[in-house]
């Protein structure tokens, strides 16, 4: 019993590496919730998946293959969570209704306390880089387009990183943490730096830093 307690992490994380190998759906899904505080209901688990976690839900979801998952509560409901991707130091990491991440993004959390949330309908594409030191919440239907775009940690220790509804990010934007995009409808173009926070509805891009305002 001594044994078991001592090396109770390190035999739950073999065991989830051999469930990830397991040659059927059915198969990875049946051994996987065998686990206590895993639970995954009417999903697809791709091959070989790395959970490093203490809590994982998964529902009406589909995961990709071959992702690194370093999380204290990873739950995903009735979304899609692609291929290549590393997720990495958090707290919580929650994909909510009919949301998508896209593959070969990585999610890189410098304070393992902070949460990434998204809500209805939000989609990062592919290539993303975020480095975070910020809650970071996407509402409704909040779309990182195109390919890598970056949140990068700016030292100031802010609470959240905020994106309001219907907002879309073109490829090769730079957004620093603890930004906020307040206002609604908001379009930030192609290889815009973001480094103030933006208030209203509008199209945004950036010559340098000096944000354009184009309503």
């Amino acid at each position: 019993m001594k044994f078991l307690k001592k090396y109770k992490k390190k035999i739950i994380f073999l065991y989830l590496i051999l469930c990830s190998i397991l040659p059927f759906n059915y198969l990875r899904i049946l051994f996987y919730n065998l686990v206590p505080k895993i639970s995954i209901k009417k999903s697809y688990i791709g091959f070989l998946n790395i959970f490093i976690t203490s809590k994982i839900s998964i529902e009406n979801s589909s995961i990709g293959s071959f992702n690194f998952v370093k999380i204290n509560n990873f739950k995903i409901n009735n979304s899609t969570f692609k291929n290549f991707n590393f997720l990495n130091n958090f707290d919580k990491f929650y994909i909510n209704k009919k949301s998508i991440i896209g593959s070969s993004n990585i999610f890189n959390n410098t304070m393992y306390k902070k949460r990434f949330f998204f809500a209805f309908k939000s989609q990062i594409s592919n290539k993303t880089f975020i480095e975070m030191d910020t809650n970071v919440i996407l509402r409704r239907n909040v779309v990182f387009g195109g390919h890598r775009s970056k949140i990068i940690n700016n030292g100031k220790n802010l609470k959240r990183t905020f994106f309001n509804k219907n907002v879309f990010i073109g490829s090769h934007t730079l957004i620093e943490s603890g930004i906020s995009i307040k206002g609604s409808n908001v379009t930030i173009g192609t290889c815009t730096v973001i480094n103030d926070d933006i208030q209203n509805t509008g199209k945004y891009f950036s010559k340098k830093i000096k944000l354009l305002n184009l309503k």
